[in-house]
């Protein structure tokens, strides 16, 4: 053995029986202790997309409602008018055959309350229907706005 190692040999001794227990009780500490963060980052990042938009996407709600007037169409020949509204997806029109909703379980509105706006035909001519939500100000044409896609 060098001469450096016969130094430091009663140092080792002593430290080296009581390493073992050492890293036993340290690692499951420092195991807790990531995943306590974790457990707090995560309901954080979870509190503060709900606390966005309640929870919900207009995107999505566009895309279901979109798939309710689909179906309106082919059990009626035709889309809802824009007098007729999306209500028409809860009540049956006048004088409208083959309905079979309801389409959904009530009239839709967006995740800031606002009711979607809905009108058949298209304004631009370049679909069946324009269906959007006004978005967080409430107000049409501004650029929150939210447009889905028949």
């Amino acid at each position: 053995m060098p001469p450096m190692a016969k130094r430091w040999a009663p140092v080792l001794e002593y430290v080296k029986p009581d390493l073992p227990h050492r890293r036993a009780v340290a690692l499951p500490a420092i195991g807790a202790v990531l995943l306590l963060s974790l457990g707090v980052v995560t309901i954080r990042m979870m509190a503060a997309s709900r606390s966005e938009s309640s929870g919900r996407s207009p995107k999505s709600d566009l895309a279901n409602i979109a798939v309710a007037l689909d179906q309106f169409e082919v059990d009626c020949g035709r889309y809802p008018s824009t007098a007729e509204g999306l209500d028409a997806l809860v009540n049956a029109p006048a004088g409208v055959g083959n309905w079979r909703g309801p389409y959904v379980k009530r009239t839709p509105r967006d995740p800031w309350g606002n009711e979607y706006v809905y009108r058949c035909p298209s304004p631009s001519g370049s679909s069946d229907y324009q269906l959007l939500s006004k978005g967080p100000d409430g107000e049409e044409g501004t650029a929150d706005d939210i447009i889905g896609s028949p």
